[in-house]
């Protein structure tokens, strides 16, 4: 059994995987690909505070640890060669790419080291955020194994809300670059920890969009979404009553559905309209067990209420403009 394999295997201390990892696996020049790698991708997937510090320790973006001398000598010499991030994740793509499974460890390491299986959707850790971010901004050139490509979807699904105010075509925001840091999102119940310009956010579902099951964890991620976002904003609408208070949030729901089916054409795979009506509309129907809930929608259970039909007509408008828009990206 190789040092790998009993690293796989075990449940071991962050630090010490971390840094047998890099060690053995993630030092400049390192060749080692297909089954001789994945074993250390599996473990550190296993341990995202792993994953990350051993990505860290990899690349300079990050400094160096007061005790790395031992480091820098695996790497032959006591200068500092690492490369960046994108640069590290490039190589490391290319390594594990050619075989099925190094592609599919490859892929749940850069989802664990994101937050994608230990965090929540709009409450990510500033440090899982950032590589989030990099691999979100950074990698729209690379070509990424099949197998790793539906891990991909569970980033864009474990970032729901950057995905849905980066497509967000509504607000000031779209004219801005992408960039680390807190966002001010017209739409309520959305504290996205970076911004994403739109193009940046097409391109990132270009990633994935090519398969129906690939893109199963995003479609879930923002399903998630949109019934937190009708539980945040409902009852003051209904307060209020006023259905209007919900344009930006099925405006903003809209833009991002218009970028997935977008993707999808660019891959010859666009969706049908039986796949439109069943992942399209369910924060809609949400909402309209809300209105006759409370007096306010239609009588028939089996169809759309008045007012959720208002804004059904509100989704669909943004995501034909959506849609429009990021196939010209």
């Amino acid at each position: 059994m190789s040092i790998g394999d009993l690293l796989s295997a075990a449940r071991l201390p962050t630090e010490w995987l971390a840094e047998v990892v890099v060690t053995q696996m993630f030092l400049p020049g390192d060749e080692s690909t297909g089954a001789t790698l994945t074993p250390y991708l599996k473990a550190l997937s296993e341990n995202p505070a792993a994953a990350r510090l051993a990505i860290a320790l990899a690349t300079g973006d990050s400094p160096l640890p007061r005790d790395a001398m031992s480091l820098l000598a695996h790497a032959g010499g006591t200068r500092d060669r690492r490369p960046g991030l994108v640069a590290f994740l490039r190589d490391l793509n290319r390594r594990a790419s050619g075989n099925a499974e190094s592609a599919d460890a490859f892929g749940r390491l850069l989802a664990a080291a994101s937050g994608a299986y230990d965090e929540r959707d709009g409450a990510h850790s500033d440090v899982a955020a950032r590589f989030a971010y990099a691999v979100v901004t950074g990698t729209s050139d690379f070509r990424f194994a099949p197998p790793t490509r539906v891990h991909l979807a569970e980033i864009a699904g474990a970032y729901a809300t950057e995905m849905a105010e980066g497509a967000n075509l509504g607000d000031s925001n779209q004219l801005l670059p992408s960039a680390f840091g807190p966002v001010e999102s017209r739409v309520p119940g959305l504290s996205p920890a970076f911004r994403l310009s739109p193009e940046d956010t097409f391109r990132f579902l270009l990633a994935f969009a090519g398969d129906a099951r690939d893109r199963r964890p995003f479609d879930r991620g923002m399903g998630d979404l949109v019934r937190r976002l009708v539980g945040v904003n409902v009852p003051p609408m209904l307060k209020a009553g006023d259905p209007s208070r919900l344009d930006d949030v099925f405006a903003a729901l809209g833009n991002v559905r218009g970028f997935e089916l977008a993707a999808a054409e660019k891959h010859l795979q666009a969706l049908d309209d039986l796949d439109e009506r069943n992942e399209g509309t369910p924060g809609l129907r949400a909402l309209d067990r809300w209105f006759m809930t409370n007096g306010m929608g239609g009588d028939d259970d089996s169809s759309l209420g008045e007012k959720t039909n208002e804004l059904a007509t509100v989704f669909e408008g943004r995501k034909t403009r959506a849609r429009s828009r990021a196939l010209r990206f």
